[in-house]
């Protein structure tokens, strides 16, 4: 599966420090880091990305 290896490239990279000094933190006390938000679209859309794939073959 390609997630784990995803995310292997994430913490190699250090892509999540870098995007937190990129962009500002959350206004809100709910919010979440920019990081945690962009890192869960980038593999959910690989995950559903996949799907696509494995259904046409």
């Amino acid at each position: 599966m390609v997630l784990p290896l995803e995310e292997e490239i994430i913490e190699h990279l250090d892509l999540k420090r870098a995007i937190n000094v990129k962009f500002p933190k959350p206004s809100s006390n709910c919010g979440i880091k920019t990081s945690n938000y962009i890192t869960t679209l980038t593999l959910a859309y690989m995950f559903f990305d996949g799907t696509v794939h494995l259904e046409l073959a």
